[in-house]
């Protein structure tokens, strides 16, 4: 009887034998979401609409040249933000689900691998997706901006012309012409709203893994994103007239707003690099939260 229980293949459970944590099991989920997300119909759609409509502002017509960069500028940035934040919130939501529908979850957690490594896995391919994303679109807004330069400057050294400016004026309208369109605080725009976007995807996978469908995630996650971006203009409503404790209630919602740098940026104010530090560390502080709250729940979460 004993040869034969010996014989037998061992069963391997969902509390197997704990090992260490492993980067390269890490790797692999982030692969293999990165893979399944470029996959789906919807992450096709929504980059192929923000393809098209930064492609299109590229038939924007303003009276000057300032009106047309920056109308260029600010459309190509709200639509990085809003696929940006679409592709966060949808794709983030159906993955617990998902995975526990198919019983794929089963069979990644009695490899033995850690929960904790399948939520940092699943986090940071959405993370990579949405870089990606982000990188593409940017530069579909570069060449669009670039393909303009040529134009713009002709059309000011046409008009520079007919006032009689000298050779002077004229080479200081061209650089400024260049100088808006390859605007380096552009860079530090972009970087802020994938930061945004990663706490916005950190929310949706902290809210999933209590939620007991993608549905209630993705509206439960819209409202927390909704909260986030009004959060700042109530703390300072509302403290006039009930003081500190709606700021210290208020405290407990990611204030969104804040990564919008955008405006500044397109009125030609320069972001401190100070003040862009302390954003980014405002958005990691948050980031680190709803992960380890995720983790806490998700292992105590009965599967």
């Amino acid at each position: 009887m004993a040869d034969e229980l010996n014989n037998q293949p061992q069963v391997t459970s969902l509390a197997a034998v704990r090992v260490g944590f492993s980067w390269a099991r890490v790797q692999a989920i982030i692969s293999n979401t990165l893979t399944e997300s470029m996959r789906q119909k919807i992450y096709m759609v929504l980059v192929l609409v923000g393809v098209a409509l930064i492609g299109g502002s590229n038939f924007i017509t303003a009276f000057e040249f300032q009106g047309k960069i920056k109308a260029v500028k600010d459309l190509g940035l709200g639509v990085i933000s809003a696929v940006g934040t679409l592709l966060a919130i949808i794709v983030t939501a159906q993955y617990l689900p998902t995975e526990l529908e198919r019983k794929t979850l089963y069979t990644i957690l009695s490899k033995p691998a850690h929960r904790f490594e399948f939520l940092l896995g699943k986090y940071l391919g959405i993370l990579t997706l949405l870089a990606v994303t982000v990188v593409v679109l940017s530069v579909i807004m570069g060449g669009v901006l670039l393909s303009r330069e040529r134009g713009l400057v002709e059309e000011e050294m046409a008009l520079s012309q007919q006032f009689n400016e000298t050779q002077e004026q004229r080479e200081k309208r061209a650089e400024t012409i260049r100088g808006q369109i390859r605007d380096p605080e552009m860079i530090k725009a972009l970087a802020l709203t994938l930061a945004k976007l990663a706490l916005i995807a950190a929310i949706a996978l902290f809210v999933s893994t209590f939620s007991t469908s993608m549905i209630f995630t993705v509206v439960l996650t819209v409202m927390i994103f909704l909260c986030g971006m009004l959060v700042g203009n109530a703390k300072d409503y509302f403290s006039e007239q009930w003081g500190r404790w709606v700021n210290f209630g208020l405290a407990f919602i990611p204030d969104l707003n804040t990564f919008n740098v955008a405006d500044d940026i397109l009125m030609g104010r320069k972001l401190e690099l100070m003040k862009s530090l302390k954003i980014f560390g405002y958005g990691l502080f948050w980031i680190a939260v709803l992960l380890f709250g995720a983790h806490l729940i998700f292992e105590e979460k009965e599967i």
